[in-house]
């Protein structure tokens, strides 16, 4: 069986370009109206949202209002909440008009909350909330909300307070004891997946922006992340388009004015262009040697130099490798009186596939090391998996592209030495050679297809 290196994976991908589609978007243009569609938790409003064609596999789809549109307090809040998902379709329980962005990419992440209760005993209040993400190579994101639900006058604010390389924490404020619940999506990325702006706070109940370039290669939205609004009832907010600038907040002729608004423009990028190239093994090396302290069991034991990781006992672990070029991987192992063999397969880059090599313990020479010098192939955050056992070492490599790929770099294994007669034949006359030739240190290696 071949093992191809990513560059083939990359090929397969784009040859099935034609057939599976990785983004698509839209918006709920039958609730479009003029004065919006009221939020109404009674109605249940489920809507089907055909995809423009086929993606591989279910996307993940992020959500965001662009009216906001709510008469009075309802105690069990404003829910919109994706019910079901597939390659072609998905379907989106509705109270507020929106716009949606499907990906099929694991560049990007959308993490959904819905109806998060505000468990608040003081007037201010602030909580920290972690999110697990699945990319440590994620660089930007934001927090939008999608629903609330309110007893009162309201001020709260969302944001994101750090990405690190496995969680997002995100921020609630609120001053006051009036916000019952809040649903939020976050929306985390690569460097150029999306791209924000700088939050604008504005003052007032309507922003207008000055002159806009509405982009053409990319999806454009805001974000609601916060507001403050002294009312009980009406809460009014929507987003207008005109040709070079667009207004966000306060309907002119409906409701109640909000005092403070709080929100980000977000722009969606089409098609994901950054690829992310996985680690190769530049060469490798062994040495044998005799041990002169006899050992009643087999020693297994891998060393990871740069990042000062020995391991002699089972474990299995997940590393992040940042701002290091290379790794020198040593492997030792000591054979026992069985007389074990060492099975090994590398993902070499020469010869873009995976090297088969087999280890034996001939004679006196008990005790191999193998050296593999590992080279990453760009600068990014990287993900090994350990899997280290008395008798085998699984190192792989997670790459994240539109899908995840776990690529085997390092695989070891011992296994009882059954000797073949043409091998005991073939160990008799190499005995014979390295005699003759007095050599002091035994080194056999034979490589099996």
């Amino acid at each position: 069986m071949k093992y191809h290196n990513l560059a083939f994976i990359l090929c397969q991908l784009i040859a099935f370009s034609n057939e599976y589609i990785t983004y698509d978007t839209g918006f709920t243009s039958s609730l479009n109206n003029d004065d919006g569609f009221i939020g109404n938790p009674n109605t249940n409003y489920i809507k089907e949202f055909t995809f423009s064609g086929i993606f591989e596999r279910p996307p993940q789809v992020s959500i965001i209002m662009y009216k906001f549109n709510y008469d009075y307090y309802q105690p069990n809040g404003y829910d919109i909440e994706i019910t079901e998902i597939s390659k072609t379709n998905v379907f989106i329980r509705i109270e507020a008009p929106f716009n949606w962005y499907a990906y099929d990419d694991r560049r990007i992440q959308v993490i959904n909350v819905v109806n998060y209760e505000i468990q608040q005993s003081s007037e201010s209040f602030t909580t920290q909330i972690i999110h697990p993400h699945f990319n440590p190579n994620f660089s930007k994101g934001i927090v939008y909300v999608t629903s609330f639900c309110y007893k009162g006058p309201i001020d709260f604010s969302l944001n994101i307070v750090s990405i690190n390389l496995k969680d997002v924490v995100i921020e609630i404020k609120s001053n006051t004891q009036n916000l019952v619940k809040l649903g939020y999506q976050i929306l985390l990325s690569i460097d150029d997946a999306i791209d924000l702006d700088n939050q604008i706070v504005k003052n007032e109940d309507l922003y207008t922006s000055p002159t806009f370039s509405f982009p053409s290669d990319r999806d454009w939205n805001i974000g609601l992340q916060g507001l403050k609004w002294g009312q009980t009832i009406n809460i009014r907010i929507k987003r207008i388009i005109y040709s070079n600038y667009y207004t966000y907040g306060k309907w002119s002729s409906f409701g109640n004015g909000v005092q403070v608004l709080r929100f980000t423009n977000i722009y969606f990028h089409r098609t994901i262009s950054k690829i992310y190239l996985p680690w190769i093994i530049k060469t490798v090396r062994a040495s044998q040697k005799e041990n002169l302290i006899k050992l009643a069991a087999s020693s297994l034991q891998l060393e990871l130099k740069e990042l000062n990781k020995v391991y002699a006992i089972p474990i299995t672990e997940t590393i992040y490798v940042n701002q290091i070029s290379q790794l020198n991987i040593v492997i030792q192992y000591q054979f026992d009186t069985q007389k074990k063999k060492i099975k090994s397969q590398f993902y070499m880059c020469n010869s873009c596939s995976l090297k088969k090599q087999n280890y034996y313990c001939l004679r006196s020479a008990n005790s191999i090391s193998i050296f593999a010098l590992l080279q990453s192939q760009m600068t990014a955050v990287s993900v090994f998996n350990i899997q280290f056992s008395n008798d085998a070492i699984t190192i792989s490599y997670f790459v994240k592209l539109d899908r995840a790929i776990d690529i085997n770099i390092i695989n070891i294994s011992l296994e009882q030495l059954i000797m073949h007669i043409k091998y005991i034949i073939l160990m008799i006359v190499l005995d014979q050679i390295f005699q003759n030739h007095s050599q002091f240190f035994l080194y056999y290696q034979l490589i099996i297809d």
